[in-house]
C-alpha cells in the first residue's frame, strides 16, 4: 500500500459476512476466500495489504492462512476474527506470526475489525521495528538507486575498505534500508549480504538526523536481547546517513567493532564527510544509469 491507495485485505472465512464487513469502509477493498488453500491462491494474485481469517477452516486454521500470506507479503498486517474462544485456539507451534485477535460476538465487533484494519496497516502497528514517517516516500526514492545495475560494487568495495583501514574497525559497511531488510552494497572485514530490519541498528540510526553512536550494543535496552547481533559479534556501532540530494535517508556508512568503542568529535565528523561521499556516488551512478544530463 502506498498514500492514496485503498487498503486490500484478504478475508479468509466461510462465512461471507466478514468480507462484506470489511468492505463497508470505502477506502478498503476485500478479497472473500472460503478456506486456506483459496486464501493462499488469492495471496499469490493480489497484493495484500492486512489478512482477516477465521481460525477454524475446512483446511487448516486462521495460523495456517497468516503463515502462508507472509511467504508473499511478509508485512501483511494478520487478524484473528474468531467464534472460536482464546482456550481454543493453539497459539504455541505460532508464538512468532504477530497477530491482532477479535471475538466476532464481542460488542460492535464490526466497527472495531474495520477500525482494526485501518490501524494496522495505515499505522503499522504489527511492524516489528521503528519506520520513519516518511517511510513510503523514502522506499520511493530508494527505489531509483538501482545498485545492481550501477556496476559499482568495487567502488563501495574500496570506499569501504578505506573506512576500516581509517578507523581501524572489524567492520565497515555500505547499508541500504528496503522495506523488510537492509541490504550491504559493500562490508569490508565480513561477508554480510542482508539482514532483517527488525534486528538492524540501523533501522534506528536512519531516524536520526546526526550521527548514530552506540559504544556497548549490548548495553542497550533495544539490543541487548538482539541475539542475532551477539551471533554478529556486533558490541559497538556508530553510523552516518546516507541521503538523496534532497535529504531522504536511505541507508547508513557504519563501523562495527566487537569490543565497546567509543569516537571523538573529530572521527564522527570523518565518518560523516565518508557518508557524505558515498551519497555522491551513488547519485552519480543513478544519474549515469538514468542518462540523465549531467551538467
Amino acid at each position: 500500500m502506498t498514500d492514496g491507495d485503498d487498503i486490500t485485505v484478504l478475508c479468509v472465512d466461510p462465512e461471507t459476512a466478514t468480507a462484506d464487513t470489511v468492505a463497508n469502509r470505502a477506502e478498503i477493498r476485500a478479497v472473500p476466500a472460503e478456506d486456506v488453500a483459496a486464501g493462499r491462491e488469492a495471496a499469490a494474485a493480489t497484493d495484500v495489504d492486512c489478512v482477516v481469517a477465521e481460525y477454524d477452516l475446512p483446511d487448516g486454521t486462521g495460523f495456517d492462512v497468516f503463515e502462508a500470506v507472509r511467504e508473499s507479503h511478509p508485512n501483511a498486517a494478520c487478524i484473528l476474527y474468531t467464534e472460536a474462544d482464546r482456550a481454543e485456539i493453539d497459539t504455541g507451534a505460532f508464538r512468532d506470526t504477530v497477530a491482532e485477535f477479535l471475538p466476532k460476538d464481542s460488542p460492535n465487533a464490526g466497527d472495531r475489525l474495520v477500525d482494526m484494519v485501518h490501524i494496522a496497516v495505515v499505522d503499522r502497528t504489527q511492524v516489528g521495528f521503528p519506520l520513519p514517517d516518511d517511510e513510503d516516500a523514502r522506499l520511493d526514492a530508494l527505489a531509483a538507486y538501482d545498485v545492481e545495475s550501477f556496476d559499482a560494487v568495487e567502488t563501495f568495495d574500496r570506499l569501504s575498505k578505506l573506512v576500516a583501514s581509517h578507523f581501524d574497525i572489524r567492520v565497515a559497511f555500505v547499508g541500504l534500508l528496503h522495506e523488510i531488510e537492509e541490504r550491504f552494497v559493500a562490508c569490508h572485514g565480513a561477508d554480510w549480504e542482508t539482514l532483517d530490519r527488525e534486528d538492524s541498528i540501523c533501522t534506528y540510526a536512519i531516524l536520526d538526523d546526526e550521527v548514530t553512536v552506540i559504544e556497548n550494543v549490548q548495553a542497550d535496552p533495544r539490543f541487548a536481547y538482539n541475539e542475532t547481533l551477539k551471533e554478529l559479534e556486533i558490541r559497538s556501532y556508530a553510523g552516518a546517513n546516507i541521503t538523496t540530494p534532497d535529504g531522504t535517508v536511505i541507508g547508513e556508512l557504519c563501523l562495527v567493532h566487537d569490543e565497546p568503542r567509543s569516537y571523538d568529535d573529530a572521527g564522527l565528523a570523518d565518518l560523516q564527510r565518508f557518508a557524505e561521499e558515498v551519497s555522491e556516488q551513488l547519485e552519480l551512478r543513478r544519474r549515469l544509469a538514468s542518462g540523465e544530463d549531467e551538467r
